[in-house]
């Protein structure tokens, strides 16, 4: 494992940890908006699955 630490000046620092947080920040709204779409799609899928179990209702009833 490297040791070999560089120190940086407060600036860079300063700069490196702006854009660390702003990275963040737009993974945590991606994280959100693909919670979110998963959501949606839970739920259509459930539709579905309501839907068909409709249809295997009444084709029981037909047969």
């Amino acid at each position: 494992m490297d040791t070999n630490y560089e120190l940086l000046p407060l600036d860079e620092l300063s700069d490196l940890h702006s854009k660390l947080v702003e990275e963040k920040q737009q993974l945590e709204w991606e994280i959100f908006n693909l919670q979110e779409e998963i959501g949606q799609k839970n739920s259509r899928l459930g539709d579905v699955e309501s839907n068909l179990t409709q249809i295997a209702s009444v084709l029981q009833t037909q047969i």
